[in-house]
């Protein structure tokens, strides 16, 4: 049924039960997980100018570490 399930993550709560549900998903369909990197700009648009930088570059690790996170539990828990 499944074959590529893509996977959105920028490091907020839910985060890891979202790659626990798309882990057994994919298990169950020998599907392909595709995690990608996203920033949620509506968060450094708000915030002042002298602070915009300093927010997205925040919020760009966050994601990257999240990326990161997601690509060692699955490589943990058997998938490539």
């Amino acid at each position: 049924m499944y074959t590529d399930l893509l996977l959105p993550t920028d490091g907020s709560p839910g985060t890891a039960e979202a790659l626990d549900h798309a882990l057994a998903i994919a298990g169950a369909h020998d599907a392909t997980v595709h995690v990608l990197s996203v920033v949620d700009r509506r968060h450094h648009m708000a915030a002042p100018e002298e602070t915009t930088a300093e927010i997205r570059d925040a919020l760009e690790k966050e994601s990257e570490r999240a990326t990161d996170e997601a690509r060692r539990r699955s490589e943990a828990e058997g998938w490539p």
